[in-house]
């Protein structure tokens, strides 16, 4: 078709066979395909915008977006994606506009820019509210619902998550899985926020609702939460019952990623119980399904497969300290990847053998895969040389095990370069909390505060308060050292003791605006944190008063977050601060 409009000279039918090919090859997913499709994707939308035609000129812009994610061309991806919705809108075509929306979020979502991909799902739903679609409302808000998870921010998360099943409650579209997806989401909330039982029983009455239907598919994500919210309620023979039942389903439907997934489940559950032989064998198992996996397209096959020695068999073996076992897991990854020719894959393979190597403590063929791995995601550049920093981390922390300071803080930096280019701010803080590290064993106090302020000063213009959190508390404990040394070494000097007090202040100052972002995320854990902070400090300054009073609030908030290392902290000063006060006794029934 697409040469006969050629031999016709026809622009708009010559463009549109290019995208409909470049739609069939982009679904094919492997590494040929997307180049092709890529290319004709860019030809089609040529062509469209040549002869004027607007709607499948954004058609086009939709198709290329998701090509050119795939291709690694990030910043492209999401540039072609607003113009697909730039261009509906003038168009004033609504339903095609919420989909470009939907669209993009799904692209902002998996480069991990969670506030971007809400942003996107907001503006889904305001078009579906105008144009009155039920289950495009319900579909935004569980996306919504879901990236504010991933966030954190639970009472957005169960807001939304429960008015969209509402909605799916109503519509009663067994054919799809929007439903059995929503109270997942919403039992997983009830997990994080330590309410298992709460999740269980969501989930049994779920579990009867579609058992009766006969709804299979639906019936195993009920299922795969199930397993998760047993585990975390520690009744772990129900959830191995409820394994088996998903794994027994999954042969049923034919369904071999799920069951890979639930077996993975299962491990980490044996892992639960100290079971560790049992865990091997559930994640050998794992692995294997997935080598008979018959897939209509071998791309995925190759990459599931692949990822699966990765990330389930070698993290697993992990978690049981078969460092060895590990390593053995992640170079037949990396054999499965040269063996398909992938080379993002073998860049990512490349990077868990230098994990992995270095738990097995063979540092020097550790940083020898670390290198490699830096050197493959440079070559392929785009969005992985996001792959490329986490690579030259993984040799800075090597070098850093080793005691190699000054090659350690070169690849830290080499690392915050390539992000501070690539202008990925959010990681960027995170990797200058590694240099802090760094600096501190280095013996540079002044150089660790110095670049922990950096980082907090990047956390807060992305106006993430999670992240903002944690540079505070990076900034509060590089104080903390620098105080500390500089009180043992100038004890007697009233100037130097006016200029500590100020500075513990500060840090203060620092520590109770974490609990006030922490009180705003609703999260316990770092709000005990800080508390705990605040505690410590004014040990420091000898305010003994202050200190219980903080390190109490905070062993309230560990209890009820059920964080025993947190809660044996805030008794640990507690007991400090009962010293300082000269009281023995108890400091001493506290400490036991």
């Amino acid at each position: 078709e697409l040469e006969a409009f050629r031999s016709l000279d026809n622009k708009r039918g010559e463009a549109s066979m290019l995208l409909a090919i470049a739609e069939v090859l982009y679904e094919q997913k492997g590494n040929r395909q997307i180049s092709d499709a890529l290319a004709m994707a860019e030809d089609a939308l040529a062509l469209f915008a040549e002869i004027d035609d607007l709607k499948m000129e954004a058609t086009a812009c939709m198709v290329l977006s998701r090509a050119q994610f795939d291709a690694k061309q990030t910043v492209a991806a999401k540039r072609a994606g607003n113009d697909a919705c730039t261009l509906f809108k003038q168009l004033g075509e609504k339903k095609r506009e919420a989909a470009a929306w939907g669209s993009l979020s799904g692209i902002y979502a998996m480069d991990f820019c969670y506030d971007e991909a809400i942003r996107c799902e907001r503006r889904r739903y305001k078009i579906a509210c105008e144009i009155n679609d039920q289950r495009m409302k319900a579909v935004a808000m569980h996306l919504i619902a879901n990236w504010s998870l991933v966030k954190n921010d639970i009472s957005t998360t169960l807001s939304h998550a429960n008015a969209a099943l509402k909605i799916f409650q109503e519509l009663d579209r067994p054919h799809e899985l929007w439903e059995a997806s929503t109270l997942g989401l919403i039992a997983d909330t009830h997990v994080f926020q330590f309410e298992p039982k709460a999740a269980i029983e969501l989930l049994l009455e779920a579990l009867d609702r579609f058992r009766a239907r006969g709804d299979k598919h639906q019936l195993l994500r009920i299922y795969y939460h199930l397993i998760s919210a047993y585990q975390a309620d520690e009744n772990y023979d129900e959830a191995l019952a409820c394994g088996q039942e998903a794994a027994e389903l999954c042969r049923e439907i034919n369904s071999v990623r799920s069951e890979s997934k639930v077996l993975e489940s299962i491990a980490y559950v044996h892992i639960s119980r100290n079971n560790f032989q049992e865990a091997k064998r559930a994640a050998v198992e794992s692995v294997e399904v997935m080598r008979n996996y018959n897939s209509p397209m071998e791309a995925h096959h190759q990459e599931a497969f692949c990822k699966a020695h990765m990330f389930i068999l070698a993290k697993i073996l992990v978690h049981i300290d078969q460092h060895q076992e590990a390593v053995v897991a992640c170079k037949e990854a990396l054999r499965i990847a040269r063996d398909y020719e992938d080379q993002c894959l073998e860049g990512q393979a490349l990077l868990a053998v230098c994990g992995a190597q270095a738990m097995s403590r063979n540092y020097e063929e550790a940083l020898k895969a670390g290198e490699l791995a830096a050197e493959t995601f440079r070559e392929i550049g785009g969005n992985y040389r996001i792959d490329e920093a986490k690579a030259h981390q993984s040799l800075a922390e090597i070098h850093f095990a080793n005691g190699a300071i000054n090659q350690a803080e070169r690849e830290i930096l080499k690392a915050e370069d390539l992000l501070q280019t690539f202008g990925d701010k959010r990681r960027l803080a995170k990797m200058k909390h590694s240099r802090v590290n760094i600096l501190q064993a280095f013996g540079d106090r002044q150089g660790a505060v110095k670049v922990a302020m950096e980082a907090l000063k990047i956390s807060r213009s992305e106006d993430d308060m999670p992240s903002t959190v944690e540079s505070i508390f990076r900034v509060v404990e590089a104080y903390v050292e620098l105080l500390s040394a500089d009180s043992s070494e100038e004890e007697e000097n009233k100037k130097s003791r006016r200029v500590f007090h100020q500075q513990c202040e500060k840090a203060i100052r620092l520590a109770k605006e974490a609990i006030g972002l922490s009180i705003k995320t609703k999260d316990k854990a770092s709000e005990g944190t800080a508390y705990n902070w605040v505690a410590h400090l004014s040990i420091m300054m000898g305010k003994m008063a202050d200190a219980i009073q903080a390190a109490e609030t905070a062993q309230a908030l560990f209890v009820d977050w059920h964080d025993k290392v947190g809660q044996a902290h805030s008794l640990t000063l507690i007991a400090q601060a009962e010293l300082g006060r000269e009281n023995s006794i108890d400091a001493t029934k506290y400490l036991s």
